[in-house]
């Protein structure tokens, strides 16, 4: 935990309030279900009593699943000296990292994302190259879609993407187990290729790299 003092832009009382840097799950589990809700990322304000968000750095560490995701906004491959800080800290406090998955994340939405993926025990390399594949099929079949965002989602052991777009409702499409297995065959090579023990920033942009230098 550490303090940071904030304004709050309803009413504008300033007061210092207490945030997680870090999100230990095997010391807190309560805390994966505030990742997950968003709660996290709101404070109440001592004034108005309204809540109001507040999107800050934090890194969650899953020991048991060897999990390890840190979601900053600025995180970038531009930022090299951003990553070196982070990576810096966390070998100074984490000796015993062999073997995890490490991620960087850019929004709140991508944490809970990747904290799903590997609960549901798939690989988030394989599930970002599917994103592409599916965002080539929607689009495909309504070049006018204005495409915002596309979220892994499992539920009553189904895996689904969300779609989200600027001018159509909402909607989800089933994942092919099929398709899901042609991919993960004709890139495995490719993934294992590009990936490496350090903090990686798995994404969409990840994905079209490798689909574009496969072929």
């Amino acid at each position: 935990m550490k303090e940071v003092e904030v304004k709050c832009p309803l009413c504008g009382h300033e007061e210092i309030i207490e945030i997680h840097d870090m999100i230990e799950v095997h010391q807190d589990g309560a805390l994966k279900n505030s990742v997950n809700s968003f709660e996290i990322f709101k404070y109440s304000c001592n004034s108005c009593q309204q809540s109001i968000p507040l999107v800050y750095p934090v890194t969650y560490h899953d020991i048991e699943k060897k999990l390890m995701i840190h979601f900053d906004p600025e995180i970038s491959l531009d930022n090299p000296e951003l990553i070196d800080v982070f990576e810096d800290r966390i070998e100074k406090t984490y000796d015993q990292l062999e073997g995890y998955t490490k991620r960087f994340v850019r929004d709140p939405d991508s944490l809970r994302e990747k904290i799903l993926i590997r609960d549901v025990q798939l690989d988030d390399r394989l599930i970002e190259i599917l994103k592409a594949y599916y965002i080539y099929k929607v689009t495909e079949e309504n070049p006018k879609i204005d495409l915002k965002q596309i979220l892994f989602n499992h539920k009553e052991g189904v895996n689904s993407f969300v779609f989200i777009s600027e001018n159509t409702p909402m909607f989800a499409t089933e994942i092919s187990d099929i398709i899901m297995d042609r991919l993960e065959t004709l890139y495995r090579q490719r993934i294992l290729e590009v990936s490496h023990e350090d903090f990686m920033l798995v994404d969409l942009e990840w994905a079209y790299r490798v689909i574009d230098q496969k072929h």
